[in-house]
């Protein structure tokens, strides 16, 4: 099990992408990777599963998809903004 925290921050593209090769690798071999980011693209290719936070507390469990459907929004970084409250219709 590796908890990464903000792992890719601050990595130009091509060392974010063999960091993702890496981690990709890392799953298929068993390994349980619990990732924090702000970066939604990244969190869409890498994770399986999911949690949104807010003031210290889930606001959301689940799959990217998931999250998604049950937001007015049709990508993760909007559904992201809207469960945070940062997003307020689902009009933009």
């Amino acid at each position: 099990m590796a908890f990464l925290d903000e792992l890719t921050t601050g990595l130009d593209t091509k060392a974010r992408r063999e960091v993702w090769k890496c981690l990709k690798e890392l799953k298929k071999q068993g390994l349980t990777v619990f990732l924090s980011s702000h970066f939604m693209d990244e969190v869409e290719v890498l994770c399986d599963r999911i949690g949104i936070l807010k003031d210290g507390g889930f606001v959301f469990e689940g799959t990217v998809q998931e999250a998604v459907k049950q937001s007015p929004y049709d990508r993760l970084e909007d559904a992201y903004l809207w469960f945070t409250g940062e997003e307020e219709t689902g009009d933009e």
